[in-house]
């Protein structure tokens, strides 16, 4: 563990300096993937010397390093990790939360639109189910647009199956649903992600790439923090990397057109233990165009991933 090697090398450094009669004090230097924590230094015994200092054996700080291998991983390199042991796990359970706040102009009065979601994503090797109840709070100008209905999408790539169903008989606070007073429609694997680009139950269409000496490209890390359990990186995304298909699912119901995707930042949480992630927060900013009104929309979208389950193989039964 690099802070009790730390440890063990300020203590070395304070008996020469009294011996020597000189004040020392150690240098820490290191990039921007560097974690440096502090830590209380107790004083050597008294009656103690160099004799008394016991250096652990090699394969114990070995051990210890593995042990800590993600807290002081690379931030891109533990994010990837943990993205990637979620979808080539054996699955994962999560659950999530979403705010959508659309804001335009309507005859020279400005309008605001919530529109919240919240749910839950799961996946099982080859089997996945994102099930969705949508509501607003909007009463206004154009309410009947919002969303305020129960939606799932179930797909089944070892038997080429893509089955989407909604229906507005839905209970939103209890999360029940009556789908004989709704529709779903079934097909092919393909067929579904050409319809809606791409959904996180299925995977995840980035990759966290941090070049050093490359702003214009890079993401960029804006916070990285850990306690004992959880390690928080914040990362802002280069949005002209952000895959097209990303921007593009929110033109796929047909009420936004012209997407101009503006920003991207997610903060991920993962355990330090496992490099299991606990939470993702994806908060995306863009303008777009609504047709049926002619106006131009700012919308931010918050999205909260929790994860209960990961690298565990899941019961997925299709709603339909």
């Amino acid at each position: 563990m690099k802070f009790k090697r730390f440890r063990y090398n300020l203590i070395v450094i304070g008996l020469i300096a009294i011996i020597c009669c000189c004040v020392a004090f150690p240098l820490v230097t290191g990039g921007s993937d560097d974690i440096n924590q502090g830590e209380i230094i107790e004083n050597p015994e008294e009656e103690g010397g160099d004799e008394d200092i016991i250096v652990p054996p090699e394969e114990d700080e070995e051990e210890e390093i593995e042990e800590d291998k993600f807290l002081y991983e690379k931030p891109a390199d533990l994010i990837n990790y943990a993205i990637d042991l979620l979808y080539n796990g054996e699955g994962f359970y999560s659950t999530y939360t979403q705010t959508v706040t659309n804001t335009t102009n309507v005859l020279g009065q400005s309008i605001s639109v919530p529109q919240y979601a919240k749910g839950n994503i799961i996946r099982s090797n080859n089997l996945s189910l994102q099930e969705s109840y949508f509501w607003s709070t909007y009463t206004g100008i154009g309410s009947d647009q919002t969303k305020n209905c129960y939606q799932y999408y179930y797909i089944d790539k070892d038997n080429d199956k893509f089955i989407e169903g909604t229906t507005s008989s839905y209970n939103k606070d209890n999360m029940t649903y009556d789908l004989s007073k709704g529709s779903s429609s079934t097909m092919s694997y393909q067929d579904g992600m050409d319809k809606y680009l791409f959904l996180i139950g299925d995977g995840f269409p980035l990759v966290t790439n941090i070049k050093k000496g490359d702003i214009a490209y890079s993401d960029k890390i804006v916070d990285d923090k850990f306690d004992r359990t959880y390690r928080e990186i914040k990362i802002i995304y280069n949005v002209d990397n952000v895959p097209q298909k990303m921007k593009d699912f929110y033109s796929t119901t047909g009420q936004l057109t012209d997407i101009n995707y503006t920003d991207l930042t997610i903060t991920y949480k993962i355990n330090v233990d496992t490099g299991k992630i606990a939470s993702m927060t994806r908060t995306e900013k863009m303008t777009a165009k609504n047709p049926q009104m002619g106006v131009t929309v700012s919308s931010t979208a918050i999205t909260t991933q929790y994860f209960s389950s990961v690298d565990k193989a899941q019961t997925i039964v299709c709603p339909a």
